[in-house]
């Protein structure tokens, strides 16, 4: 009529765990970027020429400002896939300890 179990001490103590990913792959279907201002603005512009056999002595551009705006970024991933090739568990301990082990009838 009664069947009693009680159980004081469980342990598993998990040794080793690995977990191998021989495969990772992400395909993007869609990259979009959109631009929506583009500026460049160039301060100063020189160019000295010290010969006439077109041989430039000193070319210098100075940018002062340079500024992009992005309005919409939008990457669309189609695919994600991911395979895990090894998956291990070594359990170097198992123990289980009863204290009291009662049936009744």
């Amino acid at each position: 009529s009664k069947f009693q179990v009680t159980i004081s001490k469980f342990q598993v103590t998990i040794s080793k765990f690995q977990v191998t990913i021989s495969k990772f792959q992400i395909t993007i279907s869609k990259f979009q970027v959109t631009i929506s201002k583009f500026q460049v603005t160039i301060s100063k512009f020189q160019v000295t020429i010290s010969k006439f056999q077109v041989t430039i002595s000193k070319f210098q551009i100075d940018i002062s400002k340079f500024q992009i705006i992005i309005s919409k970024f939008q990457v669309t991933i189609s695919k994600f896939q991911i395979t895990i090739s090894k998956f291990q568990v070594t359990i170097s301990k198992f123990q289980v300890t009863i204290s009291k082990f009662q049936v009744i009838i």
